[in-house]
């Protein structure tokens, strides 16, 4: 995570100043302006433990959306500022996520929670009644303060006060003594993905908390397949464009599964894709799909293809710039050469011609080109080329009104023939090497269809005119202003709870950036 910089000091309130010239933490900002009660929650004190030091308590009052972290340090920007020169100038910082407060250490000298140095750049959670310490304890400086939880954050936050919170939802203890859960992510049928934060490290992670017992009540061995297929292939992979597993946890009655994942909290190339109007220019497009080309040519390599890649499960590493990960690998398999794999995977909008054909028997009049015996490795690179499509022109190159996966012939139909618009009032915005790519990774035939390793040499990729460019690019990337944490994951678990194959295949819009930002950014270019 990102400091900011340049914070603006934050006021409290009148009623709240206590005998500020007695300690050596001040509150920045006087007495000048109200805390306006709707938006903040008062979440409880940090108590000075050395009562010798003449310290006052530090009342803890933060944004209820956490757009606002508490900073900590000697610099005068701070919200609380410390005269001691052991404090670092920016020491730490209290961040609201969900329910919760982590803190998040960015200092030389350390923070300790309980006694235990959290280490610059990593998180842990603030719980009623921890020990937070700015700096190391000597006989001369003791900044240790106790955090006494108020009430009213203790009533939105039950976890500070039952150990039994996350052990009703499913949570083993063996895996909450590793790991502190921070909130849901998103949920599904068989599995609820979690934020967390690993206590002896301080790294967030995801944790994805499977429930075998309902895996076992359902489909039985098809998904206990696809569950083990997963697993197999995480622990396969290790690449910088794609998700990694960290550890697995079985719980002891063998009924509870928790894979602990790489965190991407950025959310999904799906909600940064507009629709009839996108939200990425084309060189931010090159700089993803240079990314996916990457991750999914290190799959080939390894012999797995992915057969679900679709926007949902691209996700971005944060919300300040365009690294992406690939995710979700419940439909991958490995596929030895030669192998043809026959059964009808991925999202209707991504199905490679081939796939459907060796499913469905769908009958279409170019049909020797597709092999009804199964399909190999292009079907990705058709996946791709359907992505890129979107990515550069804000919509899908299919549509189809139905929404269940068996009923699309009309959608199953174009997919086939190859029935691809290029509207030329979009179009015409894009240069004419992008879209050869779009269409050659979009070509029905797999053998005449571009691999994704012949993708990865294709001009508009290596074009060298733009690394000319490249920096410049990338300031521009950094000044994207993105919606606020909250619409951001209100749009992850609207898309996450429902992540199957019954909902609508087409993309709806979904405004990523704001408006604002999106015509300065097209102004800087212009000036440029």
């Amino acid at each position: 995570m990102e400091i900011e910089e340049n914070i603006t000091p934050k006021k409290i309130r009148e009623e709240d100043d206590i005998n500020l010239t007695q300690t050596s933490v001040t509150p920045n900002g006087g007495n000048s302006q109200q805390y306006i009660v709707n938006e903040h929650i008062y979440c409880g004190d940090l108590l000075p433990l050395n009562e010798s030091n003449n310290k006052t308590p530090i009342k803890i009052q933060i944004r209820m959306d956490g757009s606002e972290p508490l900073l900590f340090g000697r610099l005068k920007t701070c919200h609380f500022v410390f005269t001691e020169v052991i404090v670092s100038g920016q020491h730490c910082r209290i961040i609201k996520k969900s329910e919760s407060l982590l803190i998040e250490d960015l200092s030389t000298n350390g923070t300790y929670l309980n006694g235990k140095l959290i280490g610059k750049g990593k998180f842990q959670i603030l719980k009623n009644k921890d020990l937070l310490g700015f700096g190391r304890v000597s006989k001369d400086v003791d900044l240790t303060y106790l955090f006494n939880a108020s009430k009213q954050y203790l009533l939105l936050n039950p976890s500070q006060t039952q150990s039994y919170y996350w052990e009703s939802k499913g949570i083993k203890k063996e895996v909450l003594q590793e790991y502190d859960f921070i909130k849901e992510l998103g949920s599904g049928n068989f599995s609820v993905v979690y934020e967390g934060v690993q206590k002896s490290t301080g790294q967030r992670v995801a944790i994805k908390f499977v429930n075998l017992s309902k895996y076992q009540q359902s489909e039985g061995a098809k998904l206990q397949v696809q569950l083990n297929r997963e697993i197999e292939i995480l622990k396969k992979t290790n690449h910088p464009n794609i998700i990694s597993i960290k550890d697995i946890f079985y719980s002891k009655d063998d009924q509870h599964l928790f894979f602990i994942l790489e965190l991407a909290d950025g959310g999904e190339l799906y909600d940064r894709i507009g629709y009839d109007s996108p939200m990425l220019n084309e060189q931010e497009a090159k700089y993803i799909f240079k990314q996916l080309l990457n991750g999914v040519s290190y799959l080939h390599y390894m012999g797995i293809a992915h057969r679900d890649l679709k926007p949902e499960n691209i996700l971005f590493v944060n919300n300040y710039d365009l690294s992406i990960k690939i995710s979700d690998f419940g439909l991958a398999r490995f596929i030895n050469e030669g192998e043809l794999a026959k059964t009808l995977c991925g999202s209707p909008l991504y199905v490679a011609p081939e796939v459907i054909v060796s499913k469905t028997k769908h009958q279409i009049q170019n049909k020797e080109l597709l092999s009804p015996n199964g399909y190999g490795m292009t079907c990705d690179a058709w996946s791709l080329g359907a992505i890129l499509y979107i990515i550069l022109s804000g919509s899908p190159p299919f549509h189809d009104d139905q929404d269940d996966l068996i009923s699309t012939p009309q959608l199953f139909e174009q997919i086939v023939s190859g029935d691809i618009q290029f509207p030329l009032e979009i179009w015409s915005n894009i240069s004419s090497v992008a879209t050869d790519l779009v269409k050659k990774l979009l070509t029905v035939d797999p053998s005449q269809r571009l691999t994704v390793e012949q993708a990865i040499n294709h001009p508009w990729i290596l074009n060298s005119d733009d690394n000319n460019n490249n920096n410049n690019n990338l300031k521009n990337i950094k000044k994207r202003v993105l919606v606020d944490e909250t619409n951001i994951l209100l749009n992850q678990l609207a898309l996450q709870s429902s992540n199957d194959f019954n909902q609508n295949p087409e993309i709806k819009k979904r405004k990523s950036f704001s408006q604002v930002a999106i015509n300065n950014n097209n102004n800087n270019n212009n000036e440029n």
